[in-house]
C-alpha cells in the first residue's frame, strides 16, 4: 500500500508521521511499527503485486501456495537427475506439517525465495542462471546470499556476473532510500533474539554486548571459508552455510527452517526433519504474548527443542567421521595381506 501511494517502502518506517494517509484495515496488527522495513526488494514487489490485485490475505496465500507446489515440482526434476526417489523428496517437502502451517495457515514468504534456491541447484550447469536465481532467493530473504563466494570459486565469474546483475536491477527501484536500505537489517542484527540454542553458549562465554554475535558471524564465516575451499557445489554449499547459521542464529522463529525443507527433504536427513517438527515449541508461550506482549522463552522448552536435534546432529557428524577415517587395525591386515599376497607372487615366480 505504501508503494501504490508513491512512497519508497524503506524510506519511512510504519508509525512515521509521512505514513500517516496509508492506511490499511491490518494496521493496528503491524509489529514493532517503529522498525524500517527488513525485507529486500523482490518481497517488495511480491507485495506490490498483491496489492495491485485486492491485497487479501487469501491472494497472498494463493501466490505463496503455487510457489510451493512450483518448488515440489523443481526438487523432484533434481532428485530424478541426481538419482534420487523423486516421489520421496516430494513427499518429504510437501507433506511437512511446518510447510502447511507456516504457508497455508499462517501465510508467510518464504516460498518466494525457496522455489529460487532450488532453481540455484537445478541451474548449476549455467553459472548465469544461476547467479540470478540465487539473488532472487537472497533478495526475498537474505540469508542464501552467504553462499555467494562459495559458489563463485566453483561456478566462476559468470555465477557472480548473474547474481550483481540481478540484484543490482532490483535494488534500482528503491536506491533513493539510501542507507534507509538497511536500517531494518541492522537493527534485526543488533537485537533481535527467540528461542536461541547455541548461541546461547556463546553468551555465556562472551557476556559483552554485541560479542556473541560477532562470535557467530565469525564461526559462519569460517563455514564459508571451508565450503569455498572445498569448492562445494550449490546444494551441499548452502546444506552447510544455511544449516551453520541455523544453528548459531539468537532468533529462530519456526518458519526459518523452511530455509532448511528443500534440502532435507533431498537428502532424506533424519536431523533437520526433526527439527522442522520440533520448530513448533517456539510456539510455547504465544497466548501470554497476545494477551501481555511478552514472550516467554522457558529454558526448557528451548532445550526441547534443540537438544533432540544436536544429539542426532552429533551422531550423524561421528558416522560420517568414522566412515572418513579408516581403522588403523583394519589398515594394518590390509596391508599385511598385501604384503603376504607380494611375498607369494615372487616366490612362484
Amino acid at each position: 500500500q505504501v508503494q501504490l501511494a508513491g512512497i519508497n517502502p524503506y524510506r519511512y518506517a510504519p508509525a512515521a508521521a509521512e505514513l500517516a494517509k496509508v492506511t490499511t484495515v491490518y494496521q493496528g496488527l503491524i509489529n514493532n511499527p517503529g522498525v524500517h522495513t527488513i525485507y529486500p526488494p523482490l518481497a517488495q514487489l511480491a507485495f506490490l503485486a498483491i496489492a495491485l490485485v485486492g491485497g487479501a490475505i487469501f491472494q497472498a496465500k494463493l501466490l505463496w501456495l503455487g510457489l510451493d507446489l512450483g518448488t515440489a515440482w523443481l526438487l523432484g526434476r533434481v532428485a530424478s537427475i541426481t538419482g534420487r526417489s523423486r516421489r520421496l523428496t516430494q513427499l518429504l517437502y510437501l507433506w511437512s506439517p511446518l510447510l502447511v502451517v507456516e504457508v497455508a495457515w499462517s501465510g508467510h514468504m518464504e516460498p518466494l525465495g525457496l522455489f529460487a534456491m532450488v532453481l540455484v541447484i537445478l541451474l548449476a550447469r549455467t553459472p548465469i542462471s544461476a547467479g540470478a536465481a540465487l539473488a532472487l532467493a537472497a533478495l526475498t530473504k537474505f540469508a542464501p546470499a552467504a553462499v555467494v563466494p562459495t559458489l563463485t570459486r566453483r561456478l566462476g565469474w559468470r555465477f557472480l556476473l548473474g547474481f550483481a546483475a540481478t540484484a543490482g536491477l532490483l535494488y534500482a527501484p528503491y536506491a533513493m532510500a539510501g542507507r534507509s536500505l538497511f536500517a531494518g537489517l541492522g537493527t534485526y542484527a543488533e537485537h533481535w533474539w527467540f528461542m536461541k540454542g547455541p548461541f546461547t553458549l556463546l553468551e555465556a562465554a562472551l557476556p559483552w554486548a554485541m560479542a556473541p554475535r560477532y562470535a557467530a558471524g565469525a564461526l559462519v564465516l569460517v563455514v564459508i571459508a571451508w565450503t569455498m575451499w572445498q569448492r562445494y557445489p550449490p546444494e551441499r554449499a548452502l546444506f552447510w552455510v544455511l544449516g551453520a547459521g541455523m544453528i548459531l542464529t539468537p532468533t529462530l522463529h519456526p518458519w526459518y527452517v523452511l530455509w532448511m525443507l528443500p534440502i532435507a527433504a533431498l537428502r532424506a536427513s533424519r536431523t533437520w526433519i526433526l527439527l522442522t517438527g520440533l520448530s513448533f515449541l517456539g510456539y510455547f508461550g504465544l497466548s501470554s504474548y497476545q494477551d501481555t506482549g511478552v514472550w516467554s522463552q522457558p529454558v526448557l522448552v528451548r532445550l526441547l527443542l534443540w537438544a533432540p536435534f544436536l544429539i542426532l546432529l552429533a551422531i550423524d557428524a561421528a558416522k560420517v567421521w568414522n566412515e572418513r577415517v579408516p581403522d588403523p587395525t583394519a589398515l594394518t591386515a590390509r596391508q599385511g595381506n598385501a604384503r603376504s599376497a607380494g611375498g607369494e607372487e615372487r616366490r612362484q615366480r
